[in-house]
């Protein structure tokens, strides 16, 4: 009988002993977030909508000689997490504007989603870097995404253009149209500096490319670390390696500034990725036709 007794006494305690190992366990996963084995994993991607093969290069680089030239690509970002697919910028679907700017190979970057099986349809967020044409002239199709981008360049572009003068400096009123209707459906949000978009996904302050030109850091959560994509931050790899401003800048000072931050920022300074260099399509494994993954 003793023996008996001893033996529920200790299954008893054993019992108890799981039950608070168990929520001791439960209470530290609740208290730090998502667990290590839980936490969204973001893979990046670029994509190439076409190609330029001479650019001027007194615009990509500060300084360079009048004349020369580099080739150029025409780019826009995905990443890809558990549960949402984030574009950032949407390149433009104009194809005589293409055919103006010696664009080979151009493809909208809705066509170029659907090479690696999403639709336009599919993404939850699309981050505008920017209110160029490049780089916002396209947000139509994506009709079931919230549209971020920074209040400081939303509103500064508003006084740029006008009915009289529909496209300046980059700013086109059409484009400002579209995210005009965007907001009225509730889906534009405008954000501060230094926003956050997605757990371990950020809109960082860049240089002066334009007002309020950002750049995005993504922590992967996986064996890439940090990736910084720098869009018109840094046209090219020179401008980050070297540094130096592009030559498009308004202040080359801020932009030099702004590199930095980006350069800190990355787990390998070949993860900080610039926004028009057709090198980057070289340097990391292809997923399909002008789609890399960076990593």
């Amino acid at each position: 009988m003793n023996r008996m007794h001893e033996k529920i006494v200790f299954f008893e305690r054993a019992f108890l002993f799981s039950v608070s190992l168990f929520v001791l366990l439960l209470v530290q996963t609740s208290c730090s977030g998502e667990s290590s084995s839980t936490a969204k994993q973001w893979k990046v991607y670029a994509i190439k909508y076409g190609e330029t093969a001479r650019f001027n290069r007194s615009t990509l680089v500060l300084g360079a000689q009048k004349g020369e030239t580099s080739p150029m690509a025409w780019c826009a970002w995905l990443l890809r997490g558990a549960d949402r697919q984030i574009l950032i910028d949407t390149g433009f679907a104009d194809r005589k504007l293409a055919k103006k700017w010696r664009i080979a190979g151009f493809r909208t970057v809705p066509e170029a989603l659907k090479t690696i099986g999403l639709s336009a349809e599919d993404i939850t967020d699309v981050v505008i870097t920017h209110m160029h044409w490049d780089h916002v002239g396209n947000v139509g199709p994506y009709k079931q995404a919230t549209v971020w981008i920074q209040r400081r360049e939303f509103e500064w572009a508003r006084t740029i253009v006008s009915k009289e003068r529909p496209t300046r400096w980059g700013i086109r009123l059409k484009d400002l149209a579209v995210l005009g209707q965007v907001e009225r459906y509730g889906r534009l949000k405008l954000v501060g500096r230094d926003a956050q978009v997605a757990q371990g996904v950020f809109f960082r302050d860049g240089g002066a490319h334009t007002k309020a030109i950002q750049w995005v850091e993504v922590h992967t959560n996986g064996p890439s670390g940090t990736v910084a994509l720098a869009s018109d931050n840094a046209y090219l790899w020179e401008n980050i390696s070297r540094p130096v401003s592009t030559g498009s800048t308004t202040d080359p000072n801020l932009d030099i500034e702004a590199l930095g931050r980006i350069r800190s920022e990355v787990s390998r300074p070949e993860l900080a990725i610039p926004g028009h260099d057709p090198e980057t399509f070289k340097r990391f494994p292809v997923v399909a036709s002008g789609i890399v993954e960076i990593r």
